[in-house]
């Protein structure tokens, strides 16, 4: 319901700010302001301040900000007038009467909700009818528990074409309403009919909790109708502000380590019946703008996580363009991949929750997946390739409008262009020479190469664990090591550029990588045969069942490449400078001794 302005400004005017956030969360008093550890984020170190004079809250942490009625929207998830009540109650001031004009709105979707849940009332008494045995089965075999069915208020509509049209009739609702509402379906002159039949029922609530739509699953396949429908477009339904149990969700966003946004609402259902209570997802709609700041929200940093085939990775890349513009340091979006093939539901249903929570740890930030499309996606074997795709890269960064993040991004992605573009140079000079394009003092005679440079262990160590775990391929550090590292002194040299140009034998076993090296250079798998019995890794890896401990050896190598490489440049710059100098010293004599003993020419032989 809407108030008037003057209502408004008569409640913000007999509230104390310190009074309402102090009876919600503890309040410490700090010179004229009182400061408390905020409650939109985690932190230890007190970072939001409360100013009465001024009337409104501020954290320095993470940019949280607003008088009265906007903490108590955020704080207690309640809507604008929801929150204007509670602040008029705690005041003591009555509500003004609605005018004719609100009073018939807040009748036409008073009205409304209750059609709607007479409907989800007769649906969920069908599931537990006879006719809803195949209903259950289904369910049960999705692992939906009674007690999740009740919870969602899952229900169940028959293939009756009228059963809700005549059970909602008794109910004294008229047809024309449950036509407003998208539940019947009315062609030309033909009697009305229900729109859903012999489907699965979902509701779908606003994020104040309202019920007003729902889904349908198809229980037996049809060559005539979709496997899954919503209700359509409605002044009451609508589906681009609207996230499935995103109602649910924001009660424990800010305890939840994201919010996960997954295609489907099954895929949510499943997460949640697999201890992953924070999943969301969109209506049979492409992710959109209003969907991005319902989110945000709720939580700075969500995950989009996308089935792992085409039409998700293309739903992913739609995702990208329409994020990049309302991205800031406090709003972000990270992005989580699925193995091909698998979607949500399947993954976790088959891997188990651990499994799951692993994949989103690993989710990959804005920069990553920028990487990923334009750089490490792409066969670039030139420097006009590399050129090309880097002005691509640098378009998509140039729409980001927070100039901080494009600032920092541009940065981050333009130093690992200069390790693409060095490795590339790298590449050129030994396919040209032979030789690895290395510094004089770190040359080694070219039999002795892949044993006694000091990188040499480090690089068969990591190549190895990539070997035992093919699947960290993926992760975009390890990939940058195969692109960035000089692995022309490892033993597996040759190896490199296969892996690279085949990114689809990442997701093979092991052993199935192993023979795809194999073939290609019989002598790097002698060398991979040999470092696994002179245990280069601890042999608990050998079984494939680390890979997480994998994972942290590898950042372990890089680590330890990345000091021997610094501390190589600085020794040869300083190396540098002392041949200059000696250089120049030896000049000075030679003048020196050239003035002392100039040379007398003789004239006899002019």
């Amino acid at each position: 319901m809407k108030y008037p302005h003057a209502f408004i400004e008569q409640v913000k005017g007999h509230v104390r700010l310190s009074d309402v956030i102090g009876a919600r969360i503890p309040l410490k008093k700090h010179g004229r302001e009182y400061q408390a550890c905020c409650p939109f984020h985690h932190e230890k170190t007190p970072s939001f301040t409360v100013n009465d004079t001024k009337s409104f809250y501020h954290c320095f942490g993470c940019g949280a900000h607003g008088d009265a009625i906007t903490f108590v929207m955020e704080y207690e998830k309640r809507t604008y007038p929801e929150a204007i009540e509670s602040l008029a109650q705690e005041a003591g001031i009555p509500l003004p009467p609605p005018d004719a004009r609100m009073a018939q709105k807040y009748a036409k979707e008073s009205d409304a909700h209750a059609l709607m849940q007479a409907a989800s009332r007769w649906f969920t008494q069908q599931l537990y009818a006879s006719v809803g045995h195949t209903a259950r089965t289904y369910l049960h075999k999705r692992g939906i528990t009674p007690e999740m069915t009740a919870l969602f208020g899952i229900g169940y509509a028959p293939q009756h074409r009228e059963g809700l049209k005549y059970a909602l009739a008794q109910q004294g609702f008229t047809e024309h309403a449950m036509m407003d509402l998208g539940l019947l379906i009315k062609i030309d002159d033909k009697p009305s009919y229900d729109r859903f039949r012999g489907r699965v029922m979902f509701p779908i609530h606003r994020t104040d909790g309202v019920l007003v739509g729902f889904g349908g699953r198809l229980l037996e396949a049809s060559d005539h109708a979709p496997k899954y429908l919503n209700s359509p477009e409605t002044w009451l339904f609508k589906k681009q502000e609207l996230l499935f149990h995103m109602h649910q969700v924001r009660k424990i966003a800010h305890d939840a380590p994201a919010i996960v946004v997954v295609e489907g609402y099954t895929d949510a259902l499943s997460l949640y019946a697999h201890g992953i209570p924070y999943a969301v997802a969109p209506l049979g709609t492409a992710f959109g703008e209003q969907h991005l700041q319902l989110l945000w929200k709720h939580h700075p940093n969500p995950i989009l996580c996308f089935d792992g085939d085409k039409a998700g990775q293309k739903a992913m890349l739609r995702a990208v363009e329409i994020i990049l513009p309302h991205l800031t340091p406090t709003r972000l979006m990270r992005f989580c991949g699925l193995p091909s093939g698998e979607d949500p539901d399947s993954f976790i249903r088959t891997n188990g929750k651990a499994a799951f929570e692993a994949l989103m740890q690993r989710a990959l930030n804005i920069s990553d997946v920028l990487w990923n499309m334009h750089i490490a996606s792409k066969n670039i074997s030139s420097p006009e390739a590399l050129a090309t795709a880097e002005e691509l890269l640098m378009q998509d960064v140039a729409r980001i409008n927070d100039a901080g993040l494009k600032k920092r991004l541009s940065n981050a992605l333009s130093n690992r262009l200069w390790h693409v573009s060095k490795q590339m140079q790298r590449s050129a000079s030994y396919a040209m020479t032979g030789k690895p394009a290395l510094h004089a003092s770190l040359a080694v005679p070219t039999t002795q190469r892949c044993e006694q440079h000091p990188l040499a262990k480090l690089l068969n160590q990591a190549m190895c664990v990539m070997m035992l775990y093919p699947s960290l391929l993926h992760e975009s550090e390890v990939e940058q090591m195969l692109t960035t590292w000089d692995w022309s002194v490892s033993a597996y040299h040759r190896w490199v550029a296969h892996l690279l140009s085949h990114p689809q034998w990442w997701n093979d076993e092991r052993g199935a990588l192993y023979r795809h090296m194999q073939s290609h250079d019989s002598v790097g798998a002698q060398s991979l045969q040999r470092h696994y019995a002179q245990k280069i890794v601890p042999s608990w890896l050998l079984d494939g069942e680390h890979r997480e401990e994998a994972l942290s050896m590898l950042h372990k190598i890089r680590d330890k490449v990345a000091y021997y490489t610094h501390e190589h440049e600085i020794r040869t710059k300083v190396q540098h400078e002392h041949e200059v100098e000696h250089l120049y010293e030896m000049i000075k004599m030679q003048q020196k001794e050239k003035n002392q003993h100039p040379s007398h020419h003789d004239d006899s032989l002019i």
